[in-house]
């Protein structure tokens, strides 16, 4: 089965250890507008999310 877009979600967000400043996860925004981390090794308490630069992709 191909995957169509609709099924796709962005990263938009890094979610950063405020203590270590280390990357512990991804904030991902799916076409639906709902928003959901992932988390690399579990989840966090004291993060901060840093916003990423989203470049648009051309298709053609």
């Amino acid at each position: 089965m191909l995957e169509s877009e609709e099924d796709e979600a962005q990263a938009t967000g890094r979610l950063v250890d405020r203590a270590t400043g280390e990357t512990v996860g991804l904030i991902y925004q799916w076409s639906d507008g709902l928003m959901q981390p992932y988390w690399f090794s579990g989840a966090r308490d004291n993060v901060a999310v840093v916003g990423l630069d989203v470049v648009q992709r051309k298709s053609g």
